[in-house]
């Protein structure tokens, strides 16, 4: 009966993980398709993962072929040019799923294409084979 009582006062406690709004954000990466590539912060890389067939990117999971060192550097955005290599390492398409605080993932404002709620397109892509 204990139990029974402290399983029904924690139902009724239990706040979710994500807001409603949250999860309207991650329910547009529904319509991206398996060509499609989207990186995310690694706290964000299942939940992402688990809303999208595209390939899904996060310092340090899913083989990620950057060194913390790498993403640090990137964070810091003090080196345009190597912010520029550094997602144009990645395929294309190339999108970013960053949750509101973690803005730090975004490249240059001339460089992302907001797409809907948190998820942006990336646009400076290089050719560097020309």
């Amino acid at each position: 009966v204990s139990f029974f009582i402290f399983w029904i006062y924690f139902v009724q406690n239990y706040v979710p993980y994500f807001s409603s709004t949250e999860v309207n954000n991650l329910s547009v990466l529904e319509y991206l398709d398996k060509n499609n590539n989207v990186i995310t912060p690694n706290f964000m890389a299942p939940w992402v993962h688990g809303y999208t067939v595209a390939r899904v990117y996060a310092p340090g999971v899913f083989k990620d072929p950057y060194t913390p060192n790498d993403w640090e550097l990137y964070w810091s955005h003090s080196q345009p040019l190597y912010d520029q290599a550094f997602l144009d390492a990645y395929p294309q398409p190339l999108y970013l799923y960053v949750p509101k605080g973690h803005e730090y993932f975004l490249p240059a404002q001339s460089c992302i294409s907001p797409v809907a709620g948190t998820l942006y397109l990336y646009t400076c892509y290089k050719n560097y084979y020309e």
